[in-house]
């Protein structure tokens, strides 16, 4: 054994303050453990504690001057790079679906999106929980890259949240019991309770607190960061008030249209009486729910990334719940930053070359999407929220592309298609700067163009000739387009495909005559 490896197994008792005090199922501390194939799907590498060097090398490099940083300033820390086999886009586009990621109303326009939360008719946001709406795909983007996060705050984000009593020394479980009391200090948790139901604490959450750590392994700095996080420093809710009989220390259920009625019904269902039942039994559903699950850090908790059905099991909507989480969780480790701790990091496959930047919070709206697309036959039907199409074309064709008010279009106006199949990419800029991409794999049957046009006003269907009306002279523009004396480009070519298929044939020349002849209304 080595030198330095002796000296890590001397202070082992003193590591066990922190939070890297996992445990293997054999008792060998964590640093040595290897990891079964069929835990979760991500894998990962555990390097000796201490050995900074081969931690180092595991992270990708965009990750390395962070953790040098750390090194430098805590140099017992330990780093374990966690490789999940996701794709950092695809975690991304998951986040941003049904309500998973959430921002308060009070931030600024350019933090929320403008999906199926926002009403475009009257220009307001639907809200979930009283004050929440959908975080922004860019917001979203920043707060999941644990690249943006390896700074001595923020870092605890990753830290491990499993602690074992078990191997404690004598006069060590006074001490911790003594941190938890300077970390709710000046909260709620700091003053006793007179509940002559529940005395076997003495009153004391404190002591509950220990005791729901002792019982459900996990870090009682944990527990404690997340009471006062849910129930504020007053823990003034109704959910723990004891008004019903019933208390919800954890929150657990409080959601819906009726956050106490819901979290109460919860706390009934589950026998939880008095606060020590509630706190004890809540740190055990958190452990069973979370820690035994694999997601033992706060961005695991709220970045459920990790099982066969990832994105389903997060325990947080709030989108910075993890820093927030982890700001609480460092402020009791302000003095021991000496401390032997260990943290976890995900690394995604495809990540970006470097993090993204957090968004400017301001009154600019995301409002990047195509409200419509005209001139083709997209499969399927177009959708603004859908980006991906398909087209056939038999020569050149003209989309027309119209968006919100103050978005642009940001591409080409016009593609050289190749026969064959080809990819066009339509972007749309929207007020906050940010762009969203359009796919259109398109079919070609010969060479020939695709032209974008982005007149925003309304195209006349067998109007030819652009003058609002279908008349004669629109009949004789197509009849001239069919047979090659005359080629129709632009609005006249939208407006000479009278029936909206993409293409300008024999039947649209039909339709514009037949309208003329008042048997058929194209508009």
């Amino acid at each position: 054994m080595s030198k330095k490896l002796k000296k890590v197994c001397n202070i082992f008792c003193v590591f066990l303050l922190s939070l890297s005090l996992l445990i293997c199922g054999d008792g060998r501390p964590f640093g040595f453990c290897t990891r079964a194939a069929a835990d979760t799907p991500n894998t990962y590498s555990v390097v000796p504690v201490g050995d900074f060097a081969a931690q180092l090398a595991s992270f990708p490099e965009s990750y390395r001057a962070g953790l040098i940083a750390l090194h430098n300033s805590y140099p017992n820390w330990s780093f374990i790079a966690d490789y999940v086999d996701i794709d950092f886009n695809t975690a991304l586009y998951n986040q941003t679906l049904e309500h998973r990621k959430l921002v308060s109303m009070n931030d600024g326009n350019s933090w929320k999106a403008l999906g199926s939360n926002y009403n475009w008719s009257t220009g307001t946001w639907y809200t979930y929980s009283g004050n929440w709406t959908d975080a922004s795909r860019e917001v979203i983007a920043y707060y999941m890259d644990p690249r943006n996060f390896l700074t001595v705050t923020d870092i605890f984000m990753f830290a491990r949240q499993n602690f074992d009593f078990a191997s404690l020394p004598e006069g060590e479980y006074e001490k911790i019991e003594a941190g938890v009391a300077e970390m709710a200090k000046n909260t709620y948790l700091a003053k006793p309770y007179d509940d002559p139901n529940d005395t076997a604490y003495g009153g004391s959450y404190i002591k509950v607190i220990m005791e729901a750590a002792k019982q459900s392994g996990v870090n009682p700095y944990v527990l404690t960061s997340t009471l006062i996080l849910e129930q504020g420093v007053n823990g003034s809710s109704d959910l723990i008030s004891g008004k019903s009989g019933y208390y919800n220390f954890f929150n657990y259920g409080a959601s819906g249209s009726d956050v106490i009625g819901n979290g109460i019904a919860f706390a009934k269902s589950q026998g939880w009486t008095s606060r020590s039942l509630s706190i004890i039994g809540g740190a055990k559903r958190y452990a069973s729910g979370y820690i035994n699950a694999g997601q033992d850090t706060y961005y695991y908790k709220d970045f459920d990334i990790l099982d066969s059905n990832p994105y389903t099991h997060q325990y947080a909507q709030s989108i910075y719940d993890a820093k927030s989480s982890a700001s609480r969780l460092r402020t009791q480790y302000i003095s021991k930053y000496d401390a032997y701790l260990t943290f976890r990091i995900p690394v995604y496959k495809n990540m970006y070359e470097t993090p993204p930047a957090q968004p400017p919070e301001n009154s600019n709206l995301n409002n990047y999407y195509f409200t419509s697309v005209q001139g083709g036959a997209l499969s399927p039907a177009f959708s603004m929220y859908n980006t991906n199409y398909t087209m056939a074309v038999s020569g050149d064709t003209t989309l027309n592309v119209k968006y919100p008010d103050t978005a642009s279009y940001a591409g080409p106006a016009s593609f050289e298609l190749s026969a064959g199949v080809n990819t066009v990419i339509l972007n749309v800029k929207s007020q906050s700067g940010y762009l969203n991409s359009y796919k259109i794999t398109v079919t070609a049957s010969a060479p020939c163009k695709l032209y974008i046009t982005t007149d925003q006003k309304k195209i006349t269907k067998g109007d030819a000739n652009g003058d609002d009306m279908v008349d004669i002279i629109d009949l004789a523009a197509v009849r001239m387009h069919l047979l090659g004396l005359r080629t129709l480009s632009g609005d006249g070519l939208l407006g000479g495909d009278a029936n909206g298929d993409g293409t300008v044939d024999i039947i649209d020349l039909a339709a514009v005559r037949m309208h003329i002849l008042g048997l058929l209304n194209l508009n």
